[in-house]
């Protein structure tokens, strides 16, 4: 696949220890939905590292229209909810956003801010707080919801 923006070769790379297909020469990447899910899930980078990590991309997007590099379809652009209006395209077909430098910090910070993220990053905090037995209660639980059976 050929980077959106300047059309070098893809290269497999990771970012916040998830698979990306990424352009060595403009930092540009494209990520799967449920990777960028799974970032989210392990917040690995706290507010303070995110916003000096995107401090250090301080180009614009300025790519009018982006075709999807796997499908070659005109990818979707939506601000991000609660980026102040910053630009991400993904492509509904094949799963994928596209990440021009410093949208993933800019989509990770407005995701931690929002009520879902403050939820997620407050269970995250107890359920690291929780001794294995009561981790496995849990686990029991949640399995048991699963299948429609009463917990015991």
């Amino acid at each position: 696949m050929k980077c959106a923006r300047c059309k070098m070769q893809l290269k497999r790379d990771l970012r916040d220890g998830e698979r990306v297909d990424a352009c060595e020469q403009c930092q540009c990447f494209l990520i799967r939905v449920t990777r960028l899910k799974r970032i989210r899930a392990r917040g690995l980078r706290s507010p303070e590292q995110l916003m000096e990590d995107w401090r250090e991309h301080t180009e614009i997007d300025v790519t009018p229209e982006v075709r999807c590099p796997r499908c070659r379809n005109m990818m979707d652009r939506r601000g991000i909810e609660g980026g102040n209006g910053i630009p991400q395209d993904s492509c509904k077909k094949c799963e994928l956003m596209w990440c021009d430098p410093g949208e993933l910090e800019i989509h990770l910070l407005a995701w931690s801010n929002s009520a879902k993220g403050k939820e997620a990053i407050q269970f995250k905090k107890i359920h690291e707080s929780m001794s294995g037995h009561e981790k496995e209660v849990l686990e029991n639980r949640i399995k048991s919801l699963c299948l429609g059976h009463p917990s015991e």
